[in-house]
C-alpha cells in the first residue's frame, strides 16, 4: 500500500485508504450481524458465524496495521 490512490477524482494518501477500509469492514460486521440476529436455518446461522469471524480477523489485521502507520 505505497502508492497513492486515486476516488473520485483526489488523491487518497495509504492513511486515509486504510482508514476507509477500517469504516467499511466496521459497517460490514454490523450488517453481518444483523443477519445473524434473524437466521433461522442452521446452515444459514453457520455461514454467517463463518463470515463475521472472517471481518473480525479482517478489522483485527486492518486496525494493526493503521496502529503501525501511525507509529511509523
Amino acid at each position: 500500500m505505497t502508492e497513492i490512490l486515486r476516488w473520485k477524482g483526489k488523491e487518497k494518501s495509504d492513511y486515509e485508504q486504510l482508514c476507509e477500509e477500517v469504516r467499511k469492514t466496521e459497517y460490514e460486521m454490523e450488517h453481518v450481524r444483523e443477519q445473524l440476529n434473524h437466521a433461522t436455518d442452521p446452515d444459514l446461522v453457520d455461514s454467517v458465524i463463518y463470515h463475521l469471524k472472517s471481518l473480525e480477523k479482517r478489522y483485527l489485521f486492518l486496525r494493526k496495521e493503521l496502529k503501525q502507520m501511525k507509529a511509523g
